[in-house]
């Protein structure tokens, strides 16, 4: 869930209670990126609702909200913890 509130998403509190979040047994894991918040949890239909809840208990307006399928970029950064755009072209290793 890619969540973009009306302000920038700076608080802490938000960030922390989307990441308590418990999805189907699992907890729910959340990211904070320059305008929005995103959400991400296997069954990620059944959180909306408590993901939207839980920032407007904290009083954090919503301007959007998109549910999007995971991308291959997705699968990389879960399993490496950094984002294709991040490589640097001098370290990666060249064809030949």
């Amino acid at each position: 869930i890619e969540v973009e509130p009306c302000s920038e998403p700076t608080s802490a509190a938000a960030l922390s209670a989307l990441t308590s979040l418990v999805c189907d047994g699992a907890r729910v894991s959340a990211e904070r990126r320059p305008s929005m918040f995103v959400v991400r949890s296997p069954h990620v239909v059944n959180v909306v609702a408590d993901a939207v809840n839980a920032l407007r208990a904290l009083g954090i307006e919503i301007r959007s909200l998109a549910i999007r399928e995971n991308t291959l970029e997705d699968a990389f950064i879960a399993l490496t913890g950094r984002s294709l755009a991040s490589e640097d072209p001098e370290t990666v290793p060249q064809e030949r």
